[in-house]
């Protein structure tokens, strides 16, 4: 095949970019989008975007994340635009995140090139454009951030990184970079990796490249400041033990995304990634070797210059220990800026050979288009993670997305092969029991109760679930003895239970008349009568 000359380069991989996307519109709303699109109570309205930039990410959301220490207004502002535009259809927020990612496929290239020359420019950008591990970033619009960022933080890079800058390029390096700040947290990456341009073009750090850089991230962190949002609560340590422990396990992971990257991220827990079966391990220390001989071959062959791979590829992975360590969950979206680098090594090792690469363009573009049915909905995607990682966390994901739908016998059976488990999630306790209680069988709730209980779940809401199922089917006196130890539940049902129990020993219920929840529902009065009425004599 003839390569694209220096001119159609470009231009023809954001087309395969775009060819490889194709359909993306047709992806729905899955998973964090619920909290941070569809239930923002402040993106609905465009004169909040001020208010954007004095608040936390998840402050218009319901959703009951607390104090998440993430300052993106930025990514604020392009969902209140999307809404603005159209609503709630998703298929343009989805082409919305696409032309980010295409802007930043596009700063990799103008990057790089300078370095490498328009080939090598190409492989980079096009490993980094169209390797499917990307495709969460992409489709993902909770995720749109990562591919915005970039897009800005490349942009700024490449005003001041390769030539001495005048007062323009300064003052674009100033603006993008305060921007990508404003899109994530990841800005603070960027002098670090100016650095590791100096390094490898053999120069002295120059104020005049640094300081437009520094000052946009001055101004991030002032913004920040001002507006009030402290940094992410530090990860406990048995969420470092667990990261120390797993870590063998999530290097071969990342080595076999890079070669083989099939399978979801929704499945990939820690806790239970030591299951990866040693096929897939084998595979990804084959990926992990394969990257360390071409950093070899690329030192051999092109110099110096190879370093800025191996160094991009670090200083981008360097961050995401902190969040692997606090959630204990690892995300495709993590890998996205370091995929740049990856490419920048097969560049350096491929001189002078390097649109072979473009051999494996058909592959990546299938395994992107294999992907995309996966976004289509919230049950498909955990459908697919449970099929990729059966783990008791995807049973336990794919069981709430049952349960929501009202499929309470399908997402039962999930919670309980989540928690009956070697290594059991207990988050499930309270969806055991309350699951059976929604089903109308008490009998069968408060039996998981007991079974639940020795499986190790003892929190508040799981005891308040099994003391009502308890009530329901009249077990008085093991539900006193519960009620006589158990902690509090933040949802009432204990409190429930126990004015169940003071009416069947002919005590006054104890709980107020009132409604809950403004005048909708029973009150907890009411709902301990019907306990009792249901129990049996």
């Amino acid at each position: 095949m003839n390569p694209p000359g220096p001119r159609l380069a470009l231009p023809l991989l954001l087309l395969a970019v775009a060819l490889a996307y194709w359909g993306i519109w047709t992806a729905g709303f899955v998973w964090d989008d619920a909290g941070l699109v569809l239930q923002n109570r402040l993106t609905g309205d465009l004169s909040n975007l001020p208010r954007f930039f004095a608040m936390d990410l998840w402050d218009g959301s319901p959703v009951d994340q607390g104090v998440s220490g993430y300052y993106r207004p930025l990514m604020l502002v392009s969902l209140a635009l999307d809404r603005a535009l159209v609503g709630f259809e998703p298929g343009f927020y989805h082409l919305h995140s696409l032309a980010w990612h295409l802007l930043a496929v596009a700063g990799a290239y103008a990057l790089t090139r300078p370095a490498l020359g328009w080939r090598g420019a190409l492989v980079v950008a096009g490993l980094f454009g169209l390797h499917p591990v990307q495709s969460e970033a992409v489709i993902w619009v909770a995720g749109r951030n990562d591919p915005m960022a970039a897009a800005l933080g490349l942009w700024a890079l490449h005003a001041v990184a390769w030539v001495p800058p005048g007062r323009r390029q300064q003052a674009t390096a100033l603006v993008l970079t305060a921007l990508a700040g404003f899109a994530k947290e990841s800005v603070v990456l960027l002098p670090a990796m100016l650095l590791a341009v100096d390094a490898v073009a053999a120069r002295r750090p120059d104020w005049r490249r640094h300081l437009p850089v520094l000052a946009g991230i001055g101004l991030v962190i002032g913004a920040r400041a001002l507006a009030g949002v402290g940094g992410a609560t530090w990860p406990p340590d048995i969420g470092w033990r667990l990261l120390l422990a797993r870590t063998p396990e999530l290097l071969a992971l990342v080595g076999r995304l890079l070669v083989l990257p099939t399978g979801l991220t929704a499945g990939h827990a820690l806790e239970w990634l030591d299951r990866m079966p040693p096929g897939q391990r084998l595979l990804g220390l084959g990926g992990l070797v394969l990257w360390g001989l071409a950093v070899w071959v690329g030192w051999r062959r092109s110099g110096r210059v190879a370093l800025l791979g191996p160094a991009w590829t670090l200083l981008s992975l360097a961050p995401l220990v902190l969040p692997l360590a606090d959630k204990g969950l690892f995300g495709e979206r993590y890998l996205y800026l370091s995929l740049l680098g990856v490419g920048f090594t097969l560049a350096t090792a491929l001189r002078g050979k390097e649109l072979v690469l473009l051999l494996l363009a058909p592959l990546a573009v299938a395994g992107v288009q294999r992907r995309l049915p996966d976004w289509q909905d919230e049950a498909r995607l955990w459908e697919q993670a449970v099929a990729a990682t059966p783990t008791p966390y995807t049973w336990s994901g794919l069981g709430h997305i049952r349960r929501s739908r009202g499929q309470d016998a399908e997402a039962l059976s999930l919670f309980v092969a989540a928690l009956d488990d070697r290594l059991p999630d207990r988050t499930v306790c309270p969806q055991v029991v309350g699951t059976a209680l929604a089903m109308g069988r008490p009998a069968l709730a408060a039996q998981l109760g007991a079974w639940a209980a020795q499986k190790g779940c003892d929190s508040g809401a799981f005891q308040g679930q099994y003391a009502v199922a308890l009530g329901f089917v009249g077990e008085w006196e093991i539900l006193a003895d519960r009620l006589s130890t158990t902690v509090e539940d933040p949802h009432g049902r204990l409190d429930v239970a126990r004015g169940a129990l003071r009416l069947h020993q002919g005590l006054d219920v104890g709980l107020d008349e009132q409604s809950q929840n403004g005048g909708s529902g029973p009150s907890l009065a009411e709902q301990a009568r019907r306990i009792v009425a249901a129990a049996p004599r």
